[in-house]
């Protein structure tokens, strides 16, 4: 069995070289990872050293309590060990209150030296198991919300992205989640809130698709109550303090409120202090489900505010992209609806899974997820077929029969005028849409040039 000393660097620090000596081989014997200075001086040269204790003299001059304290203001979970000749109360409260773990008394005893570092050794060891323990109840509570997202699988691309959220969940600075399903990115967010330092703050959501333009800037950054008031009504960013502000669709916000974010923003960096993504009095999480280079390219988002958003982006590859975990997926998704949905769980024989494998999944999670509900509605067997799979997954029914050899283009242009005199306007605009998305697949920006709109009004057209 390792002896856990050994993983723990300790710093000597004794103006007396036959003492600092002889300090060092008895320590170094007991299995630590000793270093030694014979003054404060010298010692704060391994301050970012990795130095877990620090056994020093407190030295006729006191040094050692001023290296206790500018210690402990940069390294404060470092363990001080302070020896001195004298013990009178009064430095030794002192020499407590600034953060000493003990006061030991010369000569000093060896054997009760080695058992105060072994007690040390052994709290510290306890607190890095409890530790690693409620990260790993973290985790697996980061994984429950991210899987309840549909964002599960074994895929490079996935276990990249699920590595960034986690990444942002431990951190403080800006995020944006692109993905195209509003849910998913709203899921993202709030898993991230939920596992950061800001969990116990307000988790707020401000949907720039739900709100009129002239009303942004009240949900965003307050207004008064009436005009001769003195009250105030608050904005989001005012009611997120000390939590998250997640701005869903931001790609919506008009020229004007873009702006307006921008210097929120810059206040809030000067208001800190500090770097505008580390010590915010909000952190801001962004989403939007296209991708920002169509809308910068489109001249309708600012360059200078993607780029302070954009510190950790999280972009969810589509199901397309990863067919591999399709199987996960869909086995998630059968265990998930089987304890919500009054159905019971049921498996897929391998023609379907290699079908749903196949298929694209241009609705994402939420097209998969509503598909597979209905297959366990229907379910009479405890095994899926393929020809229990919707029909447009069934080869057997979406075979197209072949044309008569008379059709003429005439007639099928008679034809297509008589099915468009049949539809309603939205339908055709829909389709529109949806057929070109399909055709560029689903490259916004191109998309838009093709049908002669914008970025963002194909935007709110899929949106419909």
């Amino acid at each position: 069995m390792s002896n856990p000393a050994a993983k723990y660097r300790l710093l000597v620090v004794e103006t007396n070289s036959d003492e600092r000596l002889s300090l060092q081989r008895l320590l170094s014997e007991a299995g630590y990872n000793v270093s030694t200075a014979d003054c404060a001086e010298t010692a704060l040269g391994y301050l970012d050293g990795g130095i877990d204790i620090v056994l020093t003299n407190i030295g006729t001059d006191r040094s050692g309590m001023y290296l206790l304290r500018h210690w402990k203001l940069k390294q404060p979970d470092t363990v001080f060990l302070i020896v001195s000749g004298y013990g009178g109360a009064t430095i030794v409260a002192d020499a407590m209150r600034s953060g000493a773990y003990r006061y030991i008394l010369k000569p000093i005893n060896v054997d009760e030296l080695l058992v105060t570092l072994q007690q040390v050794v052994s709290s510290r060891e306890q607190e890095r198991e409890a530790t690693a323990s409620k990260s790993d109840k973290a985790n697996d509570s980061l994984d429950q919300a991210l899987g309840d997202a549909g964002l599960v699988g074994t895929s490079q691309a996935m276990r990249k992205t699920l590595e960034i959220i986690r990444r942002a969940a431990h951190n403080s600075t800006a995020v944006l989640i692109l993905d195209e399903i509003g849910e998913t990115r709203h899921r993202i967010a709030k898993a991230i809130h939920d596992q950061s330092s800001r969990r116990s703050g307000p988790f707020v959501t401000v949907d720039c698709l739900s709100q009129r333009p002239d009303e942004m800037g009240a949900e965003l950054f307050g207004q008064k109550i009436h005009s001769m008031g003195s009250g105030r009504q608050a904005g989001a960013f005012q009611r997120a303090e000390g939590g998250t502000l997640f701005i869903d669709e931001i790609v919506e916000l008009d020229a004007a409120m873009l702006i307006m974010l921008l210097r929120k923003l810059e206040q809030n960096a000067v208001a800190s202090n500090t770097r505008r993504t580390s010590a915010m009095p909000v952190r801001v999480i962004a989403g939007a489900s296209c991708e920002f280079s169509d809308v910068i390219a489109d001249n309708t988002f600012r360059k200078d505010l993607y780029y302070d958003l954009n510190i950790i982006t999280v972009e969810v590859p589509p199901l397309s992209q990863r067919p591999e975990d399709v199987p996960i997926v869909v086995d998630y998704v059968i265990q998930s609806l089987s304890r919500r949905v009054d159905t019971r769980a049921v498996s897929m024989s391998e023609s379907a899974m290699d079908r749903l494998q196949q298929y694209r999944w241009p609705g994402g999670m939420r097209e998969l997820s509503s598909y597979i509900e209905r297959i366990l509605v229907f379910a009479i067997k405890p095994q899926v077929e393929l020809e229990d799979l919707p029909p447009f997954l069934n080869p057997d029914t979406t075979r197209r029969k072949p044309e008569a050899s008379s059709t003429s283009t005439s007639s099928d242009e008679n034809s297509f005028d008589h099915t468009l005199s049949t539809m309603a306007l939205a339908d055709i605009e829909y389709r529109a849409v949806a057929a070109t998305l399909r055709r560029l697949r689903n490259n916004r920006a191109q998309a838009a040039r093709s049908l002669g709109i914008s970025v963002r009004t194909l935007q709110r057209k899929v949106r419909k």
